[in-house]
């Protein structure tokens, strides 16, 4: 075993010599080389004599998401990495499983990045030092630069494969914290930083099970990491943001309103290790569902929501690290301590009093969930006085001007006033439960679709909520972006008044896909006319209800359609306990006699799978028809014959026997008549099937 990993640890140095080498000639073919260690000392220098100029922020830029095959080389290599599999994509990076060439045995993994608005070039000085460190907690890092040629503009990163993968997603006890996670993380960031580099973007993402044994943890991705300034502990920083529920407080101004840039040293790493040790307490993002200035409040007011779940040594320990102020964060030398279970101070954080004053009503708000109530309590001369005027904004602005920024974006963009005044109360307080026009609340979008889903007056109140853009609005703010492009995805179908009900139903489920769905009721299940007589025409009626909840919405056809069966009308919109009748015809003079015919009806809803009604009918000779279309012939025959032997007859013409028929036949010629009549009735009906044919085409 010791032979085989010294064979391997041969072959990684060889690799990683051989990646350098290979960056190298590619530096010197497109004479690019940078030197931006100097370039950023330079800039740490200028920045502490003068205040660091403030510039908009570069607008990021995605590119097309890579599509490559397994077993293709990647380009940009020279065919040293060959494609496995694809290990990970997300908004701004593609991660490719890749083997080395000639050395199947040895994987790498190769992250390239998406985001073209970086504008930086890799830190020459920082790639220097992660690709000749060696530490059992980092990582190996053995490529690192930018594309050119197809893939130019893209940056790219080449490490070691970590077969466990990342720690995102899982939920961690204490105990495997403190004793798998806390030490390893803790000697991989003393590692780095006495190495003089700040990793900058500490998330679950970036902390790997090296094995699938998940024991050995790597701390890895190191796209953001930074050289410390010499003699200094601080760096003046124009590169991208870390990842934002993890970033520390001094590094949120940058990142929410464009500051190019930032003051920061190693505290942030550390400030971004308790984040990272909460998230996986939690086994989630702690600031789910908030928005940037939400978040930045939170921190800044050392308001990072922390589970009671927690006991009080791990409390003190998350407190500690994310202290809002840096320089009473706790560091290696705290961290040490509470690994050897001393009890470590955490240094108390006094919260800035209130910087501004509001007053609405006849009452003051001094904290900002205390405006957001106010307003919220006083809709109408909120409405009023935010969208007539900025006072609300100036107020904010003495506090925050991010966020008063945000504000005056929000208003803006909002599509209704009542629209703009739910996106500032629940901005000011995303814990806020959604309060409706008529006064209903819900705490979460689940409970809001139950709340509308009450009765036929909530729903109307839901409607016009959500058609005037409060509850899309509502889930902006609170980060529910991802129900909100569902919306946006099918919005402009329901655009149409008459439509309304039904979108708000689609939305309702978009809100809580628990929800139930409308239930769909047919009766007959099945229609069979049988014996029906050819030329005439046949009538019937389908029922159709909501038996559950919601609106009920959909149509109904024929898919195989028979000439003379006709449907109306073939719409349906119910409430529920609501029916409606669908009208169902059928003219047979088209129709061949005796054979059965067969369709279907389709009823497509919202209530889900489709339904199907079977229907069969079958279409005799006309024997009734044409017996009561000769019976008038028949009858006027038997009356002129009845006069003709009166008339003949004399006065007793009714006491004469009936001579025999061979005798009368000369006499009464007149009954030759009644064969004609019945012959002229069939013709007459052949020609009225010819035409009723002719009009159904």
């Amino acid at each position: 075993m010791a032979d085989e990993t010294r064979r391997l640890d041969g072959k990684t140095t060889r690799l990683s010599e051989q990646a350098a080498k290979r960056l190298d000639e590619t530096k010197r073919l497109d004479g690019k080389t940078t030197r931006l260690g100097e370039q950023a000392t330079k800039r740490t220098t200028d920045a502490q004599q003068s205040p660091a100029p403030q510039k908009p922020p570069a607008t990021k830029q995605l590119l097309p998401e890579l599509a490559l095959s397994p077993g293709t080389p990647l380009p940009g290599h020279y065919g040293r990495y060959r494609v496995v599999r694809r290990i990970g994509a997300g908004g701004e990076a593609d991660v490719y499983l890749c083997e080395v060439d000639q050395q199947p045995d040895v994987k790498v993994a190769v992250k390239i990045y998406r985001d073209v608005g970086m504008n930086v070039e890799p830190d020459d000085k920082v790639l220097k030092k992660l690709r000749g460190m060696d530490h059992p907690d980092i990582l190996k890092l053995l490529d690192y630069g930018r594309y050119t040629g197809s893939l130019e503009g893209r940056i790219f990163e080449v490490s070691e494969y970590a077969e466990g993968g990342h720690l995102e997603g899982r939920k961690y006890d204490e105990v495997f914290l403190t004793k798998t996670v806390i030490p390893q993380l803790v000697n991989a960031l003393a590692y780095l930083h006495d190495n003089g580099i700040v990793h900058r973007d500490i998330n679950p993402r970036n902390l790997f099970f090296r094995k699938t044994d998940n024991r050995d943890i790597v701390l890895g991705d190191f796209g953001l990491c930074s050289a410390l300034s010499t003699g200094s502990s601080l760096k003046f920083s124009s590169r991208r943001g870390a990842t934002f529920s993890y970033s520390a407080p001094e590094l949120d101004t940058g990142m929410i309103s464009g500051v190019e840039h930032q003051v920061f040293g190693i505290e942030v790493d550390y400030y971004a290790s308790g984040m990272t040790l909460l998230a996986l307490i939690l086994g989630r993002d702690p600031f789910q569902n908030r928005a940037p200035v939400q978040i930045v409040f939170c921190k800044q007011q050392n308001e990072v929501p922390i589970p009671e779940s927690c006991s009080a040594r791990f409390r003190s320990l998350l407190c500690g690290l994310l202290h809002p102020e840096r320089k009473k964060r706790w560091g290696l030398k705290q961290m040490r301590q509470w690994m050897k279970g001393e009890d470590v101070p955490v240094a108390e954080y006094v919260k800035p009093g209130p910087s501004f004053h509001y007053e609405l009503g006849g009452k003051a708000a001094y904290t900002l969930p205390d405006l957001a109530t106010l307003l919220r309590d006083n809709p109408d001369k909120a409405k009023e006085r935010f969208i007539e005027s900025d006072s609300i904004e100036r107020a904010l602005e003495t506090y925050n001007q991010d966020l008063a920024a945000s504000v005056r974006r929000l208003k803006k963009e909002a599509p209704s006033h009542n629209s703009a005044l739910i996106g500032l109360v629940h901005t000011l307080n995303p814990d806020l439960p959604y309060r409706m026009r008529i006064g209903k609340e819900a705490r979460t979008p689940e409970e809001l679709a139950r709340v509308i889903d009450t009765d036929r007056t909530t729903w109307a109140a839901g409607s016009e909520e959500m058609f005037d853009g409060s509850i899309i609005m509502w889930l902006r703010v609170t980060n529910q972006s991802a129900r909100v492009q569902l919306w946006n995805q099918v919005a402009k179908r329901y655009a149409a008044p008459d439509q309304n009900d039904a979108g708000l139903e689609h939305f309702l489920h978009i809100l809580n896909p628990k929800l139930p769905l409308p239930t769909l009721k047919v009766t007959p299940t099945v229609i069979e006319w049988d014996g029906i007589e050819g030329g005439s025409q046949k009538t019937g009626r389908l029922a159709i209800s909501n038996s559950g909840r919601g609106f009920l919405s959909g149509s109904i056809d024929v898919p195989e359609p028979i000439n003379g069966f006709a449907v109306s009308p073939n719409l349906f919109r119910l409430f529920p306990g609501e029916s409606a009748a669908m009208f169902l015809s059928l003219d047979t003079a088209a129709l061949d006699r005796g054979r059965t015919h067969k369709t279907w009806l389709r009823l497509a809803s919202n209530a889900g799978k489709e339904l199907r009604v079977p229907v069969s009918f079958r279409a005799v000779f006309p024997a009734l028809s044409v017996f009561i279309s000769c019976l008038p012939f028949a009858i006027v025959g038997a009356v002129l014959a009845f006069l003709y032997r009166a008339a003949v007859g004399g006065d007793s013409w009714w006491r004469t026997p009936l001579p025999d028929f061979k005798e009368l036949w000369p006499q009464f010629g007149v009954f030759m008549v009644l064969p004609c009549v019945v012959i002229i009735a069939v013709v007459a009906y052949l020609l009225h099937r010819r035409a009723a044919r002719s009009r159904h085409g």
